[in-house]
């Protein structure tokens, strides 16, 4: 009888145990309007030598409307230093030129960007986190792409949810390499589970642009939404 009841133990926590692993999660931005964020961005720019950029950027974001389509949230950047050297010194002024802009961007619910109203002519040199349009379990992947630079053009991203737990789940960006773009450092993103936001990210590429080699790492996070609203009770 014993040794009966062990055997069932351990089937039953193996059924446990593989139902929790089909386990899905709903991954979708949750936010209200007025409410706001802080984002920091630290970024270096490595070409060898060419000379370095190293910038940290501040991004204050409110969002402005939700509806059942899209949300519209308004970004300033109060706050940005750029440090360069050797020839990538003469990009510096126009990072420095961010200082103090303000625009509108439109994103759907899984954080894709619809529009942007006010930046025209910058591009998204880093990788956006857009989140899967269905539930998900560990494992699973959802494709989206962006453009690093207009000399690269666009470039597949196939995300994995890796990990999650009770407040976070962490979410892996795979990108399609090519003889200008290879990976260093795969970008992993630390999404806060009941709002959609992320709360961290880091990577880093390495790419070639006007014959140039650049390293380009970026590290990205929550300053602000002011706590951690858990999951669940």
């Amino acid at each position: 009888m014993n040794l009966r009841a062990h055997a069932f133990g351990a089937l039953f926590l193996l059924s446990a145990g593989a139902f929790a692993a089909e386990e899905k999660i709903t991954l979708r931005w949750n936010v209200r309007p007025e409410e706001r964020f802080e984002h920091q961005i630290k970024m270096v720019i490595d070409g060898g030598e060419n000379g370095s950029l190293t910038g940290t950027m501040y991004f204050a974001e409110r969002i402005l409307s939700v509806t059942d389509r899209s949300i519209k949230s308004s970004m300033f950047v109060p706050g940005l230093t750029v440090v360069g050297t050797g020839a990538l010194a003469a990009a510096a002024p126009t990072f420095e030129d961010m200082r103090g802009l303000k625009f509108q961007r439109e994103s759907d619910f899984t954080g894709k960007t619809i529009s942007l109203m006010g930046m025209s002519g910058l591009g998204a040199s880093s990788v956006d986190l857009v989140l899967p349009s269905t539930d998900v379990s560990v494992g699973d992947k959802w494709d989206s792409s962006f453009v690093p630079n207009p000399e690269i053009g666009d470039v597949k991203v196939t995300y994995v949810l890796e990990s999650y737990d009770r407040d976070t789940a962490t979410i892996r960006a795979d990108l399609a390499e090519s003889d200008n773009l290879s990976v260093v450092k795969p970008y992993r993103f630390v999404v806060e589970r009941m709002s959609g936001r992320y709360r961290s990210s880091e990577g880093a590429l390495k790419m070639n642009i006007s014959g140039i080699s650049l390293s380009v790492s970026f590290s990205q996070r929550m300053l602000l939404p002011v706590k951690l609203r858990s999951n669940g009770a």
